[in-house]
């Protein structure tokens, strides 16, 4: 597949700048800037925000592997975050929605004028379109190897794989896919459901997660609590930020993800693996102006 550079200069500069490891990329609320998160879990620091080029929008990053999907002129493009290298995605049009998968190695497109999903799986340093499909819906998750898919479509939650759709439950608002696998994980009520098996949770409404093969993390948004599970929903651990969540930002690195929270606070993180898992913040950047091109 044909690769080119997009002209992120600026972002290439701060990559080559970095002397020491990152967690990760933010994208700002617009969509329009990045912003880098420099050193270690409990001690980190907010890079400058940095702008992308008009024609770049949406940006939307990936759980790991240092990548983003966003949109050039339109068009769907996968961008590598530390080399500013992009590339076109085979087929997509548009991409209305995008959802990556727990690990990052597939991707789920929809276009909403035509209600056609494209997906994608990792090969190598690519990603090859697998099936182009009829399947308009509310919201989407989809397996980490691109062969199942959960969807919210009315007041239903769906799995369509390659047998077909079936009902799992009533809509919630979390559902996932167990990292590395194709269990689906969701809420119905107070249950927290693994494949067919039915675990209490503490959490009223919780979005799901898996950042980690074997974890679970359920976060409350209203109050802040997280709350880890293993695969054989055994509870693990909990946290709270006491803070309110507006929504939860992938950062390119494994295991790590973003509380994004109203207010004007320090920026949370969580860090899941098979080991341990944490929640802790980043201070506030003292100024962060924006790189101009």
């Amino acid at each position: 597949m044909k690769r080119t550079f997009l002209a992120l200069l600026p972002i290439a500069a701060l990559a080559q700048e970095m002397t020491g490891p990152t967690l990760g990329w933010s994208p700002t609320s617009d969509g329009r800037s990045l912003q880098a998160i420099y050193g270690v879990a409990g001690a980190a620091r907010l890079g400058p925000v940095v702008a992308w080029p008009e024609e770049v929008t949406g940006i939307s990053v990936s759980p790991s592997g240092q990548r983003a999907v966003a949109l050039e002129n339109g068009l769907p493009v996968i961008v590598d975050l530390a080399t500013a290298q992009r590339t076109p995605l085979t087929g997509a049009t548009r991409a209305d929605l995008k959802a990556w998968s727990p690990s990052g190695t597939a991707l789920l497109l929809l276009d909403t004028q035509s209600g056609q999903v494209r997906t994608y799986r990792q090969q190598g340093r690519s990603f090859e379109l697998l099936e182009e499909v009829a399947f308009a819906a509310d919201a989407y998750a989809i397996s980490d190897d691109g062969s199942s898919i959960l969807a919210i479509a009315g007041e239903e939650l769906l799995l369509r794989t390659a047998q077909g759709s079936s009902v799992l439950g009533r809509k919630t608002a979390g559902f996932t896919f167990l990292a590395r696998s194709n269990t689906p994980v969701f809420t119905d009520g107070t249950d927290l459901v693994i494949g067919a098996n039915h675990f209490a949770q503490p959490l009223e409404a919780p979005v799901l997660e898996s950042p980690a093969t074997g974890r679970i993390l359920a976060i409350d948004r209203a109050g802040g609590k997280l709350v880890w599970f293993d695969a054989e929903g055994v509870q693990l651990s909990e946290a709270s930020c006491h803070c309110v969540v507006d929504h939860i930002e992938r950062l390119g690195t494994a295991g790590t993800l973003r509380l994004v929270t109203l207010g004007d606070g320090p920026a949370w993180l969580t860090e899941t693996t098979e080991a341990s898992q944490r929640l802790f913040f980043v201070p506030k950047a003292e100024s962060a102006e924006e790189v101009k091109q």
